[in-house]
């Protein structure tokens, strides 16, 4: 009778820490680059497994956990970068216009970032479209760059998070 009681303790020990591994579908957690004098970056997608062809949402957040302002230098809009462990990579755009993507991806050239905010770097999450021509299989998301302005005048390179990607061939109820 110990054994039984004891084994099903162990058994519901061992589904109770099965369960509290498994991802929340709700789970919103943000991942930050490396912090450079207290400031961070962040790339996340709507969605990691995307189908080629479709589009899915971008989000460019920054963070400032220091204790000064920092300047966020403006610079001009470069497409973001999926690539795999062949070396193939690909280019890919938001879908807006180009001037509403300018005053989107371009901060004005005072925008300061105070201690402890969080911001978004575009108003808004960004809809990529993923090319239908796009090879199913596994990718990774190059970290995004920005430069930052210390109070003591110097430039900082700052590099966000990478993301992993799972590309699948599109179906034929897709068409």
């Amino acid at each position: 009778m110990i054994k039984k009681s004891l084994g099903v303790v162990c058994l519901m020990i061992f589904l109770s820490n099965l369960c509290a591994a498994q991802p929340s579908a709700t789970q919103s957690v943000t991942n930050w680059g490396e912090s450079v004098c207290g400031v961070q970056l962040s790339i996340r997608l709507s969605n990691n497994v995307v189908k080629a062809g479709s589009t899915t949402f971008f989000q460019f957040r920054i963070k400032n956990s220091s204790t000064n302002v920092v300047r966020i230098i403006p610079k001009s809009f470069v497409p973001f970068i999926l690539t795999n462990c062949l070396g193939k990579t690909y280019q890919l755009k938001p879908e807006i216009d180009p001037e509403m993507l300018n005053k989107t991806m371009n901060p004005k050239p005072n925008y300061y970032l105070k201690p402890g905010e969080i911001r978004e770097l575009t108003e808004g999450p960004l809809r990529l479209r993923f090319s239908k021509d796009i090879e199913p299989g596994d990718y990774v998301f190059i970290p995004r760059k920005e430069d930052i302005e210390a109070p003591d005048k110097n430039i900082f390179t700052l590099h966000s998070n990478s993301i992993q990607v799972k590309i699948i061939r599109r179906s034929w109820f897709d068409f």
